[in-house]
């Protein structure tokens, strides 16, 4: 009987994530340790990834998704450049493969997300600028936008917004890479106390929250 040591979380991942590559078409050659990943065309996979410069943290995480995806064998080439110049890629000029930003929740609420999820909405970062839905998934999310907010069911109006999930999640034309780390405290008398790592945080179910007598 021969042992085998635990594969780690990042390498099941990284052969999954091989395995789903495969069934679309692409095809790795070259040394194993150095692959290169082409398309059914023999055209080799890789991309820009613009950073802003001023960012530390985010030129870190860069570097590791740089690392990760050359081990499928995708090049990418991180360039970092001052913020100005990313946000004008993005809202005005659209010359860019990917860009690595950060997007900030204000609130819970579901109609909030308009300016972002709807396809006409002006922080719509993928096909901007649209004078209708390019996609059908696009406009799927649209129609259903529009009942979520008009719904006054809440259980009816959280599926609605359930299934608005799936879809971006599904077409993936922004993908979440990471959640901040959120440091929450309270007096040990609130019961209910259940932070989350989304905002409000600490107050997220505020309705469920009492004082122990």
């Amino acid at each position: 009987m021969s042992l085998h040591p635990k594969r780690s979380s990042s390498s099941i991942v990284c052969g999954k994530a091989a395995s789903l590559l495969e069934e679309a078409g692409f095809t790795r050659r070259g040394a194993p340790d150095a692959p290169e990943l082409v398309d059914t065309q023999g055209n080799r996979v890789e991309f820009s990834l613009l950073v802003p410069a001023e960012s530390e943290p985010r030129k870190l995480m860069a570097a590791v998704i740089q690392e990760d995806l050359a081990k499928l064998g995708i090049r990418m080439q991180v360039v970092p450049i001052e913020f100005g110049a990313i946000t004008n890629a993005w809202t005005k000029s659209y010359d860019y493969d990917a860009i690595l930003l950060g997007l900030s929740l204000t609130d819970l609420e579901p109609s909030t997300y308009a300016n972002l999820l709807l396809s006409s909405g002006g922080a719509h970062q993928w096909r901007p600028n649209q004078k209708s839905p390019a996609t059908e998934w696009e406009a799927k999310v649209d129609q259903l936008f529009a009942e979520q907010a008009r719904e006054s069911d809440p259980g009816k109006r959280k599926s609605k917004f359930y299934e608005i999930q799936r879809i971006v999640a599904d077409a993936s034309p922004v993908i979440p890479i990471v959640t901040r780390h959120v440091v929450s405290a309270a007096n040990s008398r609130v019961g209910n106390f259940t932070p989350s790592p989304m905002f409000p945080y600490s107050m997220w179910n505020a309705e469920e929250l009492f004082i122990k007598q």
